[in-house]
C-alpha cells in the first residue's frame, strides 16, 4: 500500500515539473523567435548609428575648421560647434529609432515636451545666453575696452557666453550676466 501512495504522489509531481519545463521552453523559444524577427532591424540600426556618429564627428570637425577661419569670437565658435554636434547626434538617434520602427509622433512629442520644460526651467540662463550671442556677434565692445555696465565701471577682460568679466579700477573682478549687459545702455 505504501508503494501505491508513493506512485500516486510521484506521478503528479512529474507532471507538474514537465508542465513547467514546457512553459519555460515555450517562453524561451518565443523570445528567440522574436529576436530572429527583429535581428535584421537591429543590425541595420547599429550600422546607421555607427555611420551616423562618424559622419557627425567629421561634419563637426569641418564646421569647426571653417569657423576658425572666420572672424568669430572663440567662445561663440565653441558654443556653435557644440550645438551643431548635439543637433547632428539627435538626427542620428531619430534615424536609428525610425529604423527600429518606433513611432516618430511619440518621440517628437516627448522631445517637444522636454524642450518646453527645459526652456522654462532655464529661462534666466537662456536670457544670458542670448545676451552673450548679441554681444559676441554685434560687438558693441571688446576685451580691453573701458565700459560702464550695470552701474560698474571697468575694463572688459573677457566676454563669455553667459557672463562678461570686468576688472574695476580698484582691482576687483566683476562678472555681469550678459542678459543685463545686452539690455544696458
Amino acid at each position: 500500500m505504501e508503494e501505491n501512495i508513493q506512485e500516486t504522489t510521484a506521478l503528479p509531481v512529474q507532471e507538474v515539473i514537465q508542465e513547467q519545463v514546457d512553459k519555460a521552453s515555450g517562453f524561451f523559444s518565443g523570445v528567440i523567435d522574436y529576436f530572429r524577427g527583429i535581428l535584421p532591424s537591429l543590425i541595420i540600426a547599429v550600422i546607421v548609428l555607427v555611420i551616423g556618429i562618424l559622419a557627425s564627428r567629421i561634419m563637426s570637425r569641418i564646421i569647426a575648421k571653417g569657423m576658425k577661419k572666420s572672424n568669430m569670437d572663440n567662445a561663440a565658435q565653441a558654443f556653435l560647434v557644440s550645438v551643431i554636434r548635439i543637433v547632428l547626434y539627435a538626427v542620428v538617434v531619430i534615424m536609428v529609432l525610425s529604423v527600429l520602427n518606433v513611432p516618430m509622433s511619440s518621440v517628437i512629442t516627448i522631445l517637444g515636451a522636454a524642450g518646453l520644460a527645459a526652456s522654462l526651467a532655464l529661462q534666466n540662463c537662456l536670457t544670458n545666453l542670448c545676451g552673450g550671442f548679441i554681444i559676441l556677434f554685434s560687438k558693441p565692445f571688446s576685451a580691453g575696452d573701458t565700459v560702464e555696465l550695470d552701474g560698474t565701471v571697468g575694463t572688459v577682460e573677457a566676454i563669455g557666453i553667459l557672463y562678461t568679466k570686468l576688472n574695476t579700477f580698484d582691482g576687483k573682478t566683476i562678472y555681469i550676466p550678459n542678459g543685463k549687459v545686452s539690455d544696458a545702455k
